[in-house]
């Protein structure tokens, strides 16, 4: 009986959402989610590329379990919570049927919806737009007591996302912009002290952390990442384009041209809270910094705020249902590619990421190959921080139905990577001295160089993956952990600390 009393649309509706969930379960973990993964594994104060938020979170989830879809459920919530958010919001101030529309629009948009990795762009999401939820309320707030205190929470909010990303301090200039152009009255802006009040414990928390780890953060984003060549500034111009395309859809920009101009306060804000940051970006696009796609998610959210107030209600049901259909096709789709990933998605990971690809794509039957070598190994190492992750990831998850396994400390050997790594911190070599590591290598080890730093090196072995490729196995039995921390870590730790921070920086003891 119910069934039948379904419209096509929820239907269809409920279907998106069924393969939204399967993707969780199916896509592989690899890349960056392997390493945010890791942060949650390994908790602490902070991280050397980003804020600790997600790492925080992931550790919390982790405690129950390490399945894929368990630890992508932050993702899969904080999206339902923008868009009941979007509808509580509108719903003050708009008729309900758009405040639902707006929600749905953006819940089914392409991108937030088949987005189902874990990144610190997921607490960024939810945080800026709760941040700026309040900060609009305190604005048309009549009563100056609740203004502050919403002012208050808005700043507790802004800093939660601050520990999520550095691009929450985006948004500070459209709050600003938006005092500016509603032109409120000097006793207004004796709000914004309240809300840095509420920000700054937040503020003041990740300074500390940087400052008793070599101002790691500061170093990453602000020296080291800028040193780096992101490509001619054509592609990186036409890649911002592109990216602002697939979280706007050109469709939605015809409508807003041909639209009437109809001007509230909410559009101004939502305007605001979407083009300054864009803007923002936009800048650094000139100056040849490149962009990510995931970058622009926590504003997203107002880019159809803005749109959906400004469209004629016909055209703004149109576009939901054209949406779903959409999103469910991409849905079905990615469901397909899902189903056989070697064969559709292997041409790429097995030339850009081949170890890791064999880690992720064939799991439990690619550890169960190396479990002879590495038993009883007091470490496994591999030279790159995504792959140590991704292995980290996959034997906890194997774990889970193998509990006599005990699964030892995996970190990255070598040099350092192109920025640094969090595994600076959370991998202790100085524990190692006289015990056994085990690399595993997608080409031969430079045996002839590391051999200086154990006691004895046995013979390799070599393995092939299930595409083929060859893999190695190389341990090294009683690690001299001194000698590699004064000749090999050193390199790393010049490289990416500067010595202007050596009195505020243990890695330089």
């Amino acid at each position: 009986m119910i069934l039948k009393n379904l419209t096509r649309f929820q239907v269809f509706f409920a279907l998106a959402i069924l393969l939204k969930l399967l993707i969780a379960a199916l896509f592989p973990v690899i890349g960056d989610e392997a390493y945010y993964f890791y942060w949650g594994f390994h908790p602490g104060g902070g991280y050397y590329d980003h804020s600790p938020m997600i790492g925080w979170w992931e550790s919390f989830f982790s405690y129950f379990s390490v399945s894929r879809f368990w630890l992508r459920l932050p993702n899969l919530l904080v999206e339902g919570l923008v868009s009941f958010s979007i509808y509580e919001w509108l719903a003050q101030s708009i008729d309900r049927e758009r405040a639902r529309l707006i929600a749905i629009l953006f819940f089914i948009s392409p991108f937030p919806f088949l987005a189902i990795v874990i990144a610190p762009d997921v607490p960024l999401v939810l945080f800026t737009f709760l941040s700026a939820f309040l900060f609009y309320q305190a604005t048309t707030e009549e009563k100056s007591g609740t203004a502050r205190l919403k002012f208050l929470f808005s700043g507790i909010l802004w800093g939660a996302a601050f520990l999520s990303k550095y691009f929450a301090v985006l948004v500070l200039p459209a709050y600003l912009a938006y005092f500016i152009f509603r032109k409120f009255k000097l006793q207004s802006y004796l709000a914004i002290p309240v809300f840095i009040l509420g920000a700054l414990p937040f503020v003041f928390r990740h300074l500390y952390w940087n400052y008793t780890h070599c101002w790691a953060n500061f170093v990453f984003n602000l020296v080291s990442r800028q040193k780096a060549y992101d490509g001619p500034l054509w592609q990186i111009l036409l890649l911002l384009i592109v990216y602002l395309l697939i979280h706007s859809t050109p469709v939605l920009w015809r409508d807003l041209f041909r639209s009437a101009k109809s001007r509230s306060h909410l559009q101004l804000f939502s305007f605001l809270m979407w083009s300054v940051p864009m803007s923002l970006f936009g800048l650094t696009a000139l100056a040849g910094k490149g962009q990510g796609l995931h970058w622009y998610l926590s504003y997203t959210p107002f880019f159809f705020i803005w749109v959906g107030l400004s469209l004629d209600m016909n055209v703004l049901r149109t576009r939901v249902r054209q949406m779903l259909a959409m999103t469910l096709s991409l849905a079905m789709l990615a469901v397909v590619l899902l189903s056989a990933p070697e064969k559709i998605l292997g041409f790429y990971f097995k030339n850009h990421a081949p170890l890791s690809f064999e880690v992720a794509f064939h799991g439990h039957g690619w550890i169960e190959q190396f479990l002879p070598s590495i038993i009883g190994a007091d470490a496994l190492v591999t030279d790159g921080y995504t792959e140590s992750s991704t292995l980290e990831y996959e034997l906890k998850d194997y774990a889970q139905t193998h509990p006599e396994l005990h699964v030892p400390p995996i970190g990255v050997w070598g040099d350092g990577s192109r920025f640094g790594r969090v595994f600076d911190w959370t991998f202790d070599f100085s524990a190692l001295e006289g015990r056994r590591i085990v690399f595993i290598s997608k080409g031969l080890l430079d045996t002839p160089r590391w051999k200086a730093y154990f006691s004895e090196m046995l013979p390799v072995e070599m393995h092939f993956g299930a595409n083929g490729a060859r893999y190695y196995v190389t341990t090294g039995v009683g690690f001299r952990a001194t000698n590699y921390l004064k000749e090999v870590t050193r390199i790393a730790v010049d490289l990416y600390y500067p010595p202007i921070l050596a009195s505020v920086c243990p890695l330089r003891d």
